[in-house]
């Protein structure tokens, strides 16, 4: 398989030199992960977010979509510190309901998804969850058919300081954008003590036998009309957890850098 084969030849050397480089000018961010997936498996980045791909590989035909989320250790006075390598307990709840904290069922937003002829607030639960699904092929089939390719690789990565502060943690993991069968289709609703949309729906979720795998925002609140997918560790194709050296980051000189705009 042609996504077997970019797992396979991953070039992780090249992945951890350039996310050193990244920190070591404070340029984190996710374009600069897409370009980092797309150095380490010898493919294109794609510039911009109007497409599923942010990168892809002309030979293997593969495009890849790459989700990225920072997560900060824990530091505690009375107790051990914690990051998610070394105390990943700490970052699992199970998995059977949405939680923003869970990284073994880690949930990432991509684009907006409009219902056309449905309410936000009272159309099925259903009716809104299969415009999603239809929407979300659809978004993968124009990238296929814009850049000549036929597979799909999810990239999620992971990534944030250790406890001691000394290392960069690094967790990239490779999934099927295909979705599993969905069983139930359900909605949340808004129910904080300070929200001023109480009552409302939040969002709608489609659940496969082990919990949430799909989800649209509605259209109150933040990231509102966005697709949710989730990640299953257990789901993953492969997994590489690795980290590097916390550098010391440039500093600005404004003397050196005005030499070279003179």
């Amino acid at each position: 398989m042609s996504s077997q084969n970019i797992i396979n030849n991953f070039d992780l050397e090249l992945f951890r030199a350039k996310t050193h480089f990244d920190l070591r000018h404070n340029s984190i961010s996710s374009d600069n992960w897409e370009k980092a997936i797309a150095d380490a498996t010898s493919g294109n980045w794609v510039r911009g977010s109007a497409d599923l791909a942010d990168a892809f590989h002309k030979i293997e035909k593969v495009i890849f979509s790459v989700k990225s989320r920072k997560v900060d250790p824990s530091i505690k006075k009375r107790i051990d510190s914690r990051d998610f390598i070394s105390n990943p307990e700490y970052y699992h709840f199970g998995g059977k309901k949405f939680s923003e904290g869970d990284l073994d069922n880690i949930h990432t937003v991509s684009g907006r998804c409009s219902i056309p002829g449905l309410d936000e607030q009272t159309s099925l639960a259903e009716d809104i969850g299969n415009i999603a699904i239809k929407r979300y092929h659809d978004f993968e089939k124009a990238s296929h058919k814009k850049f000549d390719c036929n597979e799909t690789l999810d990239v999620v990565i992971l990534h944030g300081e250790s406890k001691d502060k000394k290392h960069y943690l690094l967790r990239i993991m490779f999934f099927n954008h295909t979705l599993n069968n969905i069983m139930s289709w359900q909605e949340m609703k808004f129910d904080g003590p300070r929200t001023k949309y109480k009552g409302h729906r939040a969002a709608i979720m489609g659940y496969d036998i082990n919990g949430p795998h799909i989800g649209r925002i509605a259209n109150l609140g933040r990231q509102q009309t966005c697709m949710l997918r989730f990640y299953r560790k257990t789901e993953a194709l492969h997994i590489i957890d690795t980290s590097i050296p916390m550098p010391k980051q440039e500093k600005f000189n404004f003397t050196e850098e005005y030499k070279l705009i003179s």
